[in-house]
């Protein structure tokens, strides 16, 4: 065995011919796993459809009626009657969404099931030829209380298979969201599941604008009538003050009236802005409408997910390649180094 480093001096021909003589010591047994890898690949390993639907979520629709004067400049606000109040991103691995969209029935193998029924079954599945799932499957069963009944189990571990083949990404500039969903064997099952999710955060998107609207409706309401009642108060007092002063030569008495005249305008804007606000709290708590805009509705790709076969080939030849490289510089390092 030639060495490889002697005396701090590198030896690059020998190097090379190290790599070429572990090469062919690995190809044996490098050609052997890419065989086991070929027959997991067509045979063992199911293959994975993913589904994706993108949406705007700043659509926004101004209100025509007068309530954008003077209650707005007051209170600052913009205007808007339909902005997105929730952030998608926590809702999508929210646990109310995720229990929703697997309590839902799917027509998966000819039969009309939950996603609790589908992938619930394997909730106390253990044996994974996966390594790192196998650690995984025992790490949870280790976990989990064994008090907890068996549909509930079975429900935990669907929401959570969910969510773990569930991504969400957002684009900030142009709030753009983008939902993907990766299942096995059944491509419909996907884009079912993308069109769900799609239309509970579009529910959810109206709760939110709704219930808003309810509080919002109660509130203006309850000052309407306090306005309304010093609408009239003011009223009354200026009526009572011209009817007490016919003659308004004194500059006190102009003073006065200006101040009490002012009070009557201040209270008759604040009672029709309010009026205004009212109504369209009103139609907003009835409104079915929603602040997203679908880019692209949900579709499966047409190209599976995961490693293909000959990336796969590759991978597994260099793992099997890098195995032998590193035992024989251990098991020779003697004669290859100085």
């Amino acid at each position: 065995m030639n060495k490889l480093i002697d005396n701090d001096k590198i030896y690059f021909k020998n190097i090379i011919l190290f790599i070429i003589d572990i090469f062919f010591k690995s190809l044996k047994y490098g050609v052997y796993a890419i065989i086991l890898f070929i027959f997991y690949f067509y045979l063992i390993k199911s293959p994975v459809y993913s589904s994706k639907i993108s949406f705007y979520a700043n659509y926004s629709d101004v209100p025509s009626l007068s309530s954008i004067s003077l209650l707005s400049s007051l209170t600052g606000a913009s205007g808007d009657t339909n902005e997105l109040g929730f952030s998608v991103k926590n809702y999508i691995t929210s646990k109310k969404l995720l229990e929703e969209i697997v309590l839902m029935k799917y027509q998966i193998n000819n039969e009309e099931i939950t996603l609790v029924d589908y992938w619930g079954k394997d909730y106390n599945k253990i044996f994974s030829l996966n390594p790192l799932l196998f650690i995984s499957n025992i790490n949870r069963s280790l976990r989990l209380h064994t008090d907890i009944p068996i549909e509930e189990k079975k429900l935990l571990y669907a929401t959570e298979v969910l969510k773990e083949n569930l991504s969400h990404s957002e684009d900030r500039k142009s709030s753009l969201h983008t939902i993907k969903i990766l299942v096995e064997n059944h491509p419909n099952l996907a884009q079912n599941i993308s069109n769900n999710i799609f239309n509970s955060v579009i529910n959810y998107s109206s709760e939110v604008t709704n219930l808003k609207a309810k509080e919002k409706k109660i509130f203006i309401n309850n000052r309407l009538s306090e306005i309304k009642e010093n609408l009239e108060i003011a009223e009354n007092n200026m009526l009572e003050f011209l009817n007490n002063n016919k003659n308004l030569s004194s500059p006190n008495l102009l003073l006065k009236r200006d101040r009490m005249n002012r009070d009557v305008n201040l209270y008759n804007q604040l009672y029709i802005s309010l009026s205004d606000q009212l109504e369209i709290a009103k139609i907003d708590e009835k409104d079915t409408t929603s602040s997203l805009f679908l880019l692209d509705k949900a579709y499966t790709s047409h190209y599976k997910q995961g490693t293909s076969l000959i990336a796969g080939i590759i991978q597994v030849f260099l793992f099997i390649y890098f195995i032998y490289f590193f035992n024989g510089l251990y098991k020779f390092r003697k004669e290859l180094f100085q």
